[in-house]
Order: C-alpha cells, then sequence, then structure tokens
C-alpha cells in the first residue's frame, strides 16, 4: 500500500508540474516581463493545458497520458528553442537597450515586491476553499460539467453515442427532444435537460449543452486523483485568481485597503460559494485577472511580452465563457475612444495578433464542440432580418428613412468627433441594443442582487471609487480605461440581466468572474482616497465594509452541501436492473439523475413528461410499446401514496431510492441564510404491456 501510494504521489507530482508550470517555463525564460515572472509562467501554463486538452477531447482521443505528453513535448520544444537562440537573443537585449530611451517615470513598486504575499494568498484561500462540493447530482450547470468531465476521461470523447434516441419515432421525438434554442424551434435539440443536447432529432450521438472547459479540467481532475478530484479545479482556479487580483489592487492602493479588498471578495458568500463548484466562472476569473494584470504590467513598462501574454489570457477567458467576446471587444473600443493625449498609449501589434489567434482557436473549438450558444446565434440575427422585412412590408418608408437620418448623423458626428469614434459608438450601441431585445427573453434582475453578497457600504464605496477613477486621468490612471470600460460593459449587462434562473447560488455566480471582483477594486480605491486624508475615516470605512461583506458568509461557512452525491449516484446505478430501458420522470430533472446515469455509469435513459399528466401518460405508454420487445421498460419518478393508471400498462413496484442533500434554503429574497437538508424518495416501476389498442402520443 506504502509503494502505491508513494507512486500515485510521484505521479500526482509529476503531472501538476507539467500542467501548472512546465510548458511555458521554457518559453518566457528569456522573455521580459514586467509582471511577476511566476504568475506569468503559471497563466502562460495552464492556457496551454487548457488548449491541449480542449484540442484532444475535440479530437476524440483526450487521455491524461495523451495531455502531460503534449505538456512534455511543449516543454521540451521550449528548452530546445531557448537553448539555440539565446545567444541570438542576448545580443539583441544589449543593442536594444545601448538605444533604449528613458525608462517609464511612473514604477509599480507592488509588482517588484517578493512573491510572498501573492503565494501566501493563494495557500491560504486554497485551504479555505477545499474541498470541493460533490455536485454530481443536484447541482444543475456544475452536475453536468462534472458528468460530461468523467465521461471524457473514461471515453476520452465529449460525443456521447446513443443508441435509443435514432429509436424514437419522429412525431415522439418532437414531444421528447425540446429545441433548447430560445426560440423553441432552431436545434439544438435537448437530448438529456439540462446536460446533452443533438444538432437534429434522430442522430446516434450527442453533445454536451454547455462550454466544454470545465468539462476537460473535470477530467483532468479525475484521472489524476479519482472521481472526487472531479471538482478539484474550481478551488484551485478560484484561488490562484486572488494572486493577479491582488496585484491588480497594490497597483491602485496601499496595503490596509488592498487586505481589506481582497479579503471582502475572498470571503463574501458569492465568492466562497462559487469556488467550491464545478463551473466555468473560476477557469474565467483566473483567466480574465491574470490578463488585466498582464496588460497593468504592459503599461508600467512597455514590453511585448506582457501585452501578448495578456492577450492570449484573455483569449483563454473568452474560451472559458463566450460572452466575454462583448466585453473584451467593447473595452477595446472604449479604450481607443479614450485615446486623446493624456489617455491611454496604443497597444502593440503582438497584442492583437495573439488575440486575434486566441478568437480564431475559440471559434474553431466552438465549431467542433457546439454547445448550444452558436445556432442560437445564428437564429436570433435571422429572426432579426425577418422581422426588417416584416417591418418594411407594413411601413415601406420607415426603414429608409431612419437608415438615411441615421446616415446624416453618423456624418454630422463624424465631422465634429472623428470617424473612429462613430463606428465605435455604433458598434457599442448596436451590440447594447441586441442585447437589451433578447434579455426579454430572461429572467430580470436589478442591483438588490449584488447588494445581498457584497453589502450596500462596499456598493457605495465602490461607485465612489469608480468616479475617482474617472476624474483622475493622471499618467498612473492611464489603462484604466480598459478595465473600467469592461467593468462597465459588465455592470450594464449582468445586472440587466445575468442569464441565469432566480435561485441559489445560481444567481450568485454570474456576479463572480469580473463584477462582483470589480466592485472589491473600486472599494479599495475609495479607501486609499481616504487612507490618504484620514486614516480614523478609513479604518471605520473599512470595518463597515467587511462586516456587510462577510454577513452573508454565516450560512455557509463550514457547512458541507451536497454531501454524498457521488456514493448515492452509484447506490442507484448499482441498483437499477442491468437489462431494459430506463424512463425517467421530468420531475427528477433538477436532480441531473438522467444525464449522470447516462454519463457515468453507461445506463441510457429518456426523459418523459409526469406521468400524472395526460401528455406524460400518452409518452410513457408509445416507449413502452416501442422497447418493450427489446426488453423491461423502467420508470424512475418520485414516490407518491398513488400512482395514476397507465391504459395498457401494468406497473410494478422494482425498487426505491433516497436522495437526501443539504442545500441552502431558498428564501423569497434569495438571501443565503439558512441551510436544509432535502430528502426526496424515488420509486422505480417496472412497466409491462396489456392488451390493448394502440395509443400515439398527441400534438
Amino acid at each position: 500500500m506504502a509503494v502505491t501510494e508513494l507512486s500515485a504521489l510521484i505521479r500526482g507530482t509529476v503531472a501538476a508540474y507539467l500542467c501548472l508550470y512546465a510548458p511555458a517555463q521554457a518559453w518566457l525564460e528569456q522573455g521580459k516581463f514586467a509582471l511577476q515572472r511566476p504568475l506569468a509562467v503559471i497563466a502562460a501554463s495552464l492556457a496551454w493545458t487548457s488548449f491541449a486538452g480542449l484540442t484532444l477531447a475535440a479530437a476524440g482521443c483526450f487521455s491524461i497520458n495523451a495531455l502531460l505528453i503534449a505538456n512534455a513535448a511543449a516543454t521540451a520544444v521550449g528548452l530546445i528553442y531557448s537553448r539555440l537562440f539565446e545567444r541570438h537573443r542576448r545580443g539583441c537585449d544589449n543593442a536594444s537597450s545601448a538605444t533604449a530611451g528613458p525608462a517609464s517615470s511612473r514604477r509599480l513598486p507592488a509588482l517588484r515586491r517578493p512573491l510572498g504575499a501573492g503565494v501566501l494568498l493563494v495557500v491560504l484561500a486554497l485551504s479555505v476553499y477545499w474541498p470541493p462540493y460533490d455536485t454530481l447530482i443536484g447541482a444543475g450547470d456544475s452536475s453536468a460539467y462534472l458528468a460530461t468531465g468523467l465521461h471524457l476521461a473514461n471515453s476520452g470523447s465529449m460525443q456521447v453515442p446513443d443508441d435509443l434516441g435514432p429509436q424514437v419515432p419522429p412525431l415522439l421525438a418532437r414531444l421528447l427532444f425540446r429545441s433548447a434554442d430560445p426560440s423553441h424551434v432552431w436545434p439544438p435539440y435537448a437530448r438529456s435537460p439540462g446536460a446533452l443536447a443533438v444538432s437534429e432529432r434522430g442522430a446516434a450521438e450527442a453533445h454536451p449543452m454547455f462550454f466544454p472547459l470545465p468539462a476537460v479540467w473535470a477530467a483532468i481532475g479525475s484521472s489524476l486523483g479519482g472521481a472526487e478530484y472531479a471538482p478539484a479545479y474550481a478551488p484551485l482556479f478560484s484561488a490562484l485568481a486572488l494572486w493577479p487580483l491582488w496585484i491588480f489592487m497594490r497597483r491602485r492602493m496601499s496595503a490596509l485597503p488592498a487586505v481589506v479588498a481582497i479579503s471582502t471578495l475572498a470571503l463574501n458568500a458569492a465568492y466562497f460559494w462559487s469556488a467550491r463548484l464545478a463551473l466555468s466562472e473560476p477557469l474565467a476569473t483566473f483567466f480574465l485577472w491574470a490578463g488585466l494584470a498582464a496588460l497593468d504590467a504592459w503599461a508600467t513598462e512597455k514590453r511585448n511580452g506582457d501585452a501578448s501574454l495578456a492577450a492570449v489570457l484573455l483569449g483563454m477567458t473568452i474560451v472559458a465563457r463566450s460572452e466575454f467576446v462583448v466585453l473584451v471587444g467593447g473595452a477595446l473600443l472604449l479604450r481607443s475612444l479614450a485615446g486623446d493625449g493624456r489617455g491611454p498609449r496604443r497597444l502593440p501589434l503582438s497584442f492583437y495578433a495573439c488575440l486575434a489567434l486566441a478568437l480564431a482557436t475559440c471559434a474553431a473549438l466552438q465549431t467542433a464542440l457546439p454547445g448550444t450558444y452558436t445556432a442560437p446565434l445564428t437564429h436570433a440575427l435571422g429572426s432579426a432580418v425577418w422581422g426588417m422585412q416584416r417591418i418594411h412590408a407594413n411601413t415601406p418608408l420607415l426603414l429608409p428613412t431612419v437608415g438615411l437620418l441615421s446616415l446624416l448623423a453618423a456624418l454630422l458626428a463624424a465631422r465634429r468627433f472623428g470617424v473612429k469614434a462613430v463606428i465605435a459608438c455604433a458598434i457599442l450601441t448596436g451590440g447594447l441594443g441586441g442585447y437589451f431585445w433578447t434579455s426579454h427573453f430572461l429572467w430580470p434582475r436589478s442591483l438588490m442582487w449584488v447588494g445581498m453578497y457584497l453589502g450596500w457600504p462596499a456598493i457605495i464605496a465602490a461607485v465612489a471609487g469608480f468616479a475617482l477613477l474617472a476624474i483622475d486621468r493622471g499618467p498612473g490612471n492611464r489603462e484604466d480605461a480598459f478595465f473600467a470600460g469592461i467593468f462597465a460593459l459588465a455592470a450594464v449587462m449582468l445586472l440587466y440581466n445575468p442569464h441565469v434562473y432566480p435561485f441559489l447560488p445560481w444567481a450568485a455566480r454570474r456576479f463572480v468572474p469580473l463584477l462582483l471582483p470589480g466592485l472589491a477594486v473600486f472599494a479599495g480605491v475609495t479607501l486609499q482616497w481616504l487612507w490618504s486624508r484620514s486614516r480614523p475615516a478609513s479604518l471605520a470605512a473599512a470595518i463597515l465594509v467587511m462586516v456587510f461583506a462577510l454577513l452573508p458568509t454565516q450560512a455557509i461557512w463550514g457547512k458541507r452541501f451536497f454531501e454524498g452525491s457521488s456514493a448515492q449516484l452509484t447506490e442507484i446505478a448499482e441498483a437499477l436492473p442491468p437489462d431494459g430501458t430506463l424512463l425517467i420522470s421530468a420531475e427528477l430533472g433538477p436532480y441531473m439523475l438522467g444525464p449522470a446515469l447516462w454519463l457515468v455509469h453507461g445506463r441510457n435513459n429518456l426523459s418523459v413528461h409526469p406521468d400524472w399528466m395526460p401528455p406524460g401518460r400518452r409518452e410513457i405508454q408509445a416507449l413502452t410499446r416501442i422497447f418493450s420487445p427489446q426488453g423491461p421498460v423502467y420508470l424512475m419518478t418520485p414516490a407518491a401514496a398513488e400512482k395514476p393508471p397507465i391504459a395498457g400498462i401494468k406497473r410494478t413496484l422494482a425498487d426505491s431510492f433516497d436522495i437526501s442533500q443539504r442545500l441552502l434554503e431558498q428564501t423569497h429574497y434569495r438571501l443565503p441564510r439558512y441551510s436544509e437538508t432535502q430528502h426526496t424518495s424515488i420509486a422505480l416501476h417496472r412497466l409491462d404491456l396489456l392488451s390493448g389498442p394502440r395509443l400515439l402520443p398527441k400534438h
């Protein structure tokens, strides 16, 4: 046993080194970076590991050994490159240093200080966030990511073979496999609600519905440490994200305001909760703030390496969450509008080249692993065109008149403000207008939601800090144009509609990558302003901000949620009969039992409407007639005292299961005040055909 444990420890250490540090170490060995080099190496290595894992997954040949070989190859090529060109690069550096002009007049001491503060922050945060929640069932998107990651680790592919879907007749498939598009008409179609989709009904393969990068990291964790380590990437990336955030804050404030700001973020309920959930937000948070810290470093030293690294990391942020393509692009436009004589300097060509390469990679991966994001966008644009055609048919002169007036206004504005400003404003106006139009189909929000998690004193301090940075346009704040722009766009989009259903914890996680950290930064700026004028006032404000920000965390601190999910799922899977077809009532959809049983334990199943509804009884009857010749048919539903009869079907109780989970209470105001344990009893019924007429489901 000791030898086995030692072997596992050595293998895990080598794998961690090859994933977290080695790939970029040699490549960055000769580079000149103002960003702390260990952070730059870790960020670049994680970006490479993400790209390599996604590529292997898209090719259908993912394995931890293949990934480690790819990382070792990148490391070896970097070492060769570093040795072959070291002398040439050293000569170029000497020549450039001889002809270089004076260095920047503004130095950033925070970027030159020892690494102890950042490393200590990460270690402390990781110890607080560990262990991650076992969310294999009962946690929505997190359950889907974990189940997909375990499937990827076991099969090497994101695609899931489907032997039941193609056997469903087209008439019945239209009822069972609903459109996942907001229009409820176009593909993709939900094959297993909340987790898997198909490009067309009757397809022999299903694919994940959500972003693929979390599933890749879940597969890496499970391949290295077992299934219980599949969600390990969430606390790891959440803790690592605090390092660049600390550097970002220390540029703008002294130690005490920075400590208050980083603590307000790291320990508030939303970040504290999301740091242990296997979601895409922890990945996006780290890549985004590492990219912003690299952009800050470029603003200090004007070294192209920092700009290129920032572009790569912002590109990986887009890969982790595709809506950041709007935020990053819009922020770059706003930054260009701020580029007057006192504004930010032009970013180097290497930044845009690396960003374009990252976007091309994102597009290629999105095509190979489509999810549910490309098709809705295409059909939304088509619907907009169709809507304009209908307007033109009803009022032929309206659109031409609006177009001519808009063109005239654009020409007049171009003479006054410049062509670049008009184009940028047109793009931003069109993008935001389209966003507000599509947001009407989703759940609305208000500032109240953010105030619940961060506290109103921090919100007020953040608004004041935003105003302070807007007023102070000195040399030290020139690059704040990009940060302020991306934050403002995120605030407009997320405060209006964070694209999530209104219950905990999902309403909070949308604010984690950008909105809550940005508010913490702006609150720290206000504390810094007070610190420079009245230290007692600054200390009082800091205490007020900390108390209100940490109060909601009391319901989460020290408690284990979703405990035992994997064990409960395994117990259910082992108790299920090995043969036959499994139908699962949509009432059990929130528990994600169907996707988890299929992806983790290989038990393909079909989701049907509840049996107490007439459409559900018709679907169950039709599916029983279709699949009974191949073996017994089973129906899994919530247990109840009485079950309504299904014409032509004999129902026999075959087994029963219990699911017990500790969750946060979902109050009317969605406050994380209390935790509660939910118990659900599940009944498994065998369905046998009786003689009688054949009944098909109605439209």
